[in-house]
């Protein structure tokens, strides 16, 4: 009986192990990770055909680290710090979905993958051991590829077709990047420091976001068609660039290339940025550019060049500077043109450094309507090199001191001839004299500019409102209870006007799709309190004018189904699509398409919830920031690159992640305006001084712990609302954190008390490319302190997190 009853328990063992073994197998490649200090870690997971989690192989691992039997991971693959680690062997891997992270290694010598293929990121850091990749079948795909600090001689192993960020750094030994297979990458190609005269092809390349190379003794982009960023070009060594197929770029930097004689851009029609070649000492002629129109941003030219050709330009919307070394005064005679040249140019030739001028230079500099080629002062007089005669026997100081006494004459005749007219003018050109003298200035805050436009008071043909004048009295009662009902939490607040890009290359960098009109069915604000009014009187009797301030300005819509403020701007007289305009102009297509409510390319998103912790403020969308619905879409703007240089982000985003900023930092966006405009003067008074009402209300509303201005003239208007002034008067003003009386939002209670405080206010310079008057590093240096402040915020939250 004993023994009928062993052998049924032995059967049912034999029966049972088989499952049991396998669910102890199933077990084990369920992650979520396995470490592994040696290879007899590697048998726990070695029988697995796909492992789900992380393989991380310890600091403590020696010697080389073998598997054989995981063909697919589904998780990371890491090693970081192991001193000792000699080699790691992946026989049957073929792909790994998430990171490839190699770090501080200095032994790892042989790295072995003979069937991988797809991995989603590389980081191969600090390898200076590591002389080559074997890689048998090759990685064909993957998303971020990162090599920097290690022993590489070329990058045979990686032969991808799809690839969307580049960053090939400090790899000495390196001296070929052969990546022909890729053809667009959504983010920066960076290639810096590497092996002398390293050779680069990218030779499928179509598209990038920015290309960045230095150091390199060859450059192959022949396919290279659009570029969305910056082309940037330093310190390397071939003769000659040329982008044959190149139609569209940002910028162009091209600086200290020592042996660079001629660039090619045979196809280059329009730059969005900046177009900036300096101290390309071989460079004797800027050209190359034979269909180049348009250069959005500033054009910047310094060297050693005799010439510049730019047959076709006719619209430099930035500043210029040119400097050479040579003294060739034709140069600056084609910078002397006002139609082309939008911005301050400065001329500069015979320069003894191209990057900088002392005081004493000895350089003529010609700024705009200067005549360049006069040349006859002491320091630019020609040299005697023919021991101490010239040609025609008469020697240099003869001929110096007789152009000295002409010029000196003709001095004499012009002061003698002013002299005599204004002793002999006519009474009536004397009354029209006095006239003109007594006429008063005009004052300031008579129109308000873009941020970038800030210092310009030409109003052009249009005339500012004639019902406000410099003498007018404003009185303004806005309670801050029952502004709006209420505020969802989790609310994006948006508006709604939209005009059209303007050219193809705004439409092919910012084209993400956004939810149509139809589908974000969106309402403005609730009906503002009964008591908001507004007074407009001045020195003169008129009728007393009251109406709801709220009614008929931009407007903020959340997804809530309330159209009652609609009907109330409606039952006021107000246009709802429409925002009123002074302004007696024919307005252009994309204006109109912009104020059109039926337009289906209206996507202007303002992005605000309750409780960020900072909101940046612009003037009024751009038309291509209304025609996109991301902020500061206009490729030659700053704004995103100031985000991530001085610290306020963690990354460089794009336009299109606008939205995101409000989950991944805390960061809001909105204007003072919300009516969309080619330029600042399409704004009128009424819209400015309402719109800062609007804002002061809004932001006492949703509470960000801190705003920032982006543009001094913002600053201004707001500035004048708060102060009830009628122009610009601050001799104190100062860039970044403003006094605590100045914070936007400040409520106050019915006996005097303040509630709260308002949110910490802070002016920054504007982002434009076409504001020029600051160098970058200047504005770099006025946002870094918000950057520091922003950095502390996210420190703080993090060590919040880990409590």
């Amino acid at each position: 009986m004993l023994l009928r009853s062993r052998k049924k328990f032995y059967l049912i063992l034999l029966l049972v192990a088989p499952a049991f073994a396998q669910e102890l197998t199933a077990q084990s490649c369920e992650g979520p990770s396995v470490t592994i200090s040696s290879n007899d870690d590697v048998s726990s997971i070695s029988s697995c055909g796909t492992y789900n989690g992380d393989i991380i192989i310890d600091k403590s691992a020696t010697g080389t680290i073998e598997l054989t039997g995981i063909s697919h991971l589904k998780g990371d693959l890491t090693c970081n710090n192991a001193s000792d680690l000699t080699g790691i062997t992946f026989e049957k891997l073929v792909t790994i979905s998430g990171d490839f992270t190699l770090a501080g290694l200095p032994r790892l010598a042989d790295l072995t993958f003979n069937s991988i293929m797809e991995v989603g990121n590389i980081a191969f850091t600090d390898l200076p051991q590591l002389q080559t990749l074997d890689f048998a079948t090759g990685i064909v795909t993957a998303d971020q590829v990162v090599i920097t600090n290690t022993g590489l001689r070329s990058l045979e192993g990686l032969e991808f077709t799809a690839c969307n960020s580049l960053d090939i750094s400090n790899n000495p030994r390196l001296i070929s990047i052969d990546l022909a297979g890729i053809t667009n990458m959504t983010e920066e190609v960076t290639i810096l420091a590497n092996g002398p005269s390293l050779d680069v092809d990218l030779g499928l390349l179509k598209s990038s976001n920015g290309i960045n190379v230095q150091a390199a003794g060859s450059l192959n982009v022949s396919s290279l068609d659009t570029i969305t960023g910056t082309l940037g070009l330093s310190y390397n060594t071939f003769r000659n660039f040329s982008a044959p197929s190149l139609t569209l770029v940002m910028e162009i930097d091209i600086n200290s290339n020592p042996l660079l004689n001629s660039l090619s851009f045979p196809l280059l029609s329009e730059i969005a940025g900046d177009l900036s070649i300096t101290n390309n000492s071989r460079l004797s002629s800027i050209s190359g550019f034979p269909e180049l129109v348009t250069i959005s941003g500033n054009l910047n030219l310094t060297g050693q060049f005799a010439s510049v050709n730019l047959p076709a330009l006719v619209d430099v919307q930035g500043s210029s500077n040119t400097q050479t070394t040579i003294n060739n005064s034709t140069i600056c005679v084609i910078f002397d043109n006002s139609s082309i040249f939008k911005g301050v140019q400065t001329c500069t030739i015979g320069t003894q450094s191209p990057d900088s001028l002392p005081d004493d230079s000895q350089g003529t500099t010609t700024p705009t309507g200067t005549d360049s080629g006069n040349t006859d002062t002491p320091n630019s007089e020609p040299q005697d090199t023919n021991g101490g005669s010239n040609s025609s026997g008469v020697s240099g100081g003869v001929v110096g001191g007789i152009v000295g006494g002409v010029v000196v004459v003709l001095v004499l005749l012009c002061g003698g001839w002013w002299w005599f007219k204004r002793r002999h003018r006519s009474p009536k050109a004397e009354r029209l004299h006095d006239a003109a003298d007594s006429t008063p200035e005009l004052p300031s805050g008579r129109h308000h500019e873009k941020a970038e436009l800030v210092g310009s008071n030409n109003f052009g043909d249009q005339k500012p409102p004639s019902e406000l004048k410099s003498d007018y009295k404003e009185r303004v009662e806005l309670p801050m209870d029952n502004y709006v009902s209420e505020l969802e939490g989790n609310n994006v607040y948006e508006m709604d006007t939209h005009p059209r890009p303007r050219s193809r290359l705004k439409q092919y960098a910012y084209s993400n799709p956004i939810d149509t009109p139809t589908q974000r069915r969106s309402t403005r604000l609730t009906e503002a309190s009964p008591k908001g009014s507004l007074e407009v009187s001045s020195s003169s009797p008129s009728k007393k004018r009251t109406r709801d301030t709220l009614s008929c300005l931009p407007s903020i819509t959340t997804s809530n189904e309330n159209n009652s403020a609609v009907k109330q701007a409606e039952e006021h007289g107000c246009n709802v699509a429409t925002p009123p305009s002074a302004k007696k102009r024919r307005s252009t297509t994309k204006e109109r398409s912009a104020r059109d409510p039926h337009n289906p390319d209206n996507k202007l998103v303002d992005s605000l919830r309750p409780g960020l912790t900072l909101v940046c403020i612009g003037l009024n969308p751009g038309l291509m920031t209304a025609a996109t619905g991301h902020a500061y879409a206009h490729p030659s703007n700053r704004f995103w690159h100031l985000l991530y240089e001085s610290g306020i982000t963690s990354k460089k985003h794009h336009p299109s992640e606008t939205r995101d900023l409000m989950d991944l930092y805390s960061i809001g966006n909105t204007n003072i305006c919300a009516r969309p405009t080619r330029s600042g003067d399409g704004l009128t008074r009424e819209e400015m001084q309402q719109g800062a009402l609007v804002l002061d209300s809004k932001i006492a509303e949703l509470r960000p712990e801190a705003v920032v201005i982006v543009g001094k003239g913002i600053w201004e208007a707001l500035w004048m609302m708060k102060k009830g002034e009628t122009k610009f008067k601050d001799p104190a003003f100062h860039w970044g954190w403003q006094d605590r009386d100045m914070q936007l939002g400040r409520v106050m209670g019915n006996n005097g008390q303040i509630i709260w405080p308002g949110s910490k206010t802070f002016v920054a310079t504007s982002t434009s490319g076409l504001a020029a008057t600051l160098r970058p590093e200047e504005k770099l240096a006025i946002w870094r302190p918000l950057g520091d402040w922003m950095i502390a915020k996210r420190e703080q939250a993090h060590a919040a997190r880990s409590l």
